[in-house]
């Protein structure tokens, strides 16, 4: 039995164990505004069909939190952040 992929409506399915092209992008040291605005133009291109997939490999400077869509802040613990790299949390 093979294994694959259901996609949206008129998009192919492709096996799991099959080849596959994609994008790679090393983006360097970006804040986190240039980081995340990056990641929402890759989204969108992906979302309308006009990008391979993409592993981006990046770094943060200044060091930087993210919270995703379905994350609180309650469930960081900042005190720890704080200990862990020097910096101040704005927001």
């Amino acid at each position: 039995m093979k294994a694959s992929i259901k996609l949206s409506k008129g998009r192919r399915r492709m096996s799991l164990t099959g080849k596959r092209k994609f994008r790679f992008i090393y983006s360097g040291e970006n804040g986190s505004y240039i980081n995340m605005a990056m990641d929402e133009a890759v989204m969108i291109e992906l979302q309308r069909g006009f990008s391979l997939p993409l592993l981006r490999v990046y770094k943060w400077n200044p060091p930087t939190i993210t919270i995703g869509y379905f994350q609180k802040a309650e469930e960081i613990d900042f005190d720890q952040c704080r200990k862990t790299v020097s910096v101040s949390f704005e927001g």
